[in-house]
């Protein structure tokens, strides 16, 4: 299981167009812009499936160049690549630092693979923000969420969170949570 880092690695966000607003980091710049987009980009961002809107905020925060942005595939195995996987760290808690990619994921058969089902940014504080939220019982333009109040995390982190309010069989329900630092998201478009 993944223990988040006190003060984790954070890149300098001179190398970034988005070190002229101010932020220390890349992390800093797009947990800001994810925050405060303009009315227009809150459309866009909001008219977008969840990993292409995550992709896009990182885009508006200018961590990931406009090319680097188009020539991705806009696809679930693009956000699988570029975003976040199940082989990144899993956390069983909504106490996410800012900063991260975050993907849920779930299962379609009792036996299964984990399938990709969200992705969000999380700002720190149990908060996360998307769009396309409704896999987890949001909302679905662009916005903040509760990650303690979308899902029913596990007092003990003895099993993967699970949706709220539904019925089926647990591994239905369940919601493996998976988390990646900005900057190697924003590695990786630059990557190619």
């Amino acid at each position: 299981m993944f223990a988040f880092a006190q003060d984790p690695q954070q890149t300098p966000a001179s190398k970034s167009p988005a070190a002229a607003a101010g932020p220390r980091t890349v992390r800093d710049a797009v947990v800001r812009k994810a925050l405060t987009p303009s009315p227009a980009e809150r459309r866009l961002l909001s008219g977008r499936i969840c990993f292409d809107s995550v992709a896009y905020a990182l885009h508006l925060a200018g961590a990931v160049s406009a090319a680097a942005y188009e020539a991705w595939p806009h696809d679930v195995a693009g956000a699988l690549r570029n975003l976040v996987s199940s082989r990144d760290a899993e956390t069983r808690s909504p106490g996410i630092p800012a900063g991260y990619v975050v993907g849920a994921f779930r299962r379609l058969t009792a036996d299964g693979p984990l399938d990709l089902c969200h992705v969000m940014l999380s700002l720190g504080n149990g908060l996360a923000v998307g769009s396309n939220n409704g896999c987890l019982g949001g909302r679905p333009d662009w916005s903040v969420h509760v990650l303690r109040d979308l899902l029913d995390w596990p007092e003990n982190a003895g099993r993967p969170p699970r949706v709220r309010g539904e019925s089926g069989p647990g591994w239905a329900l369940e919601r493996h949570v998976f988390c990646r630092p900005v900057e190697e998201a924003v590695a990786r478009f630059a990557t190619g």
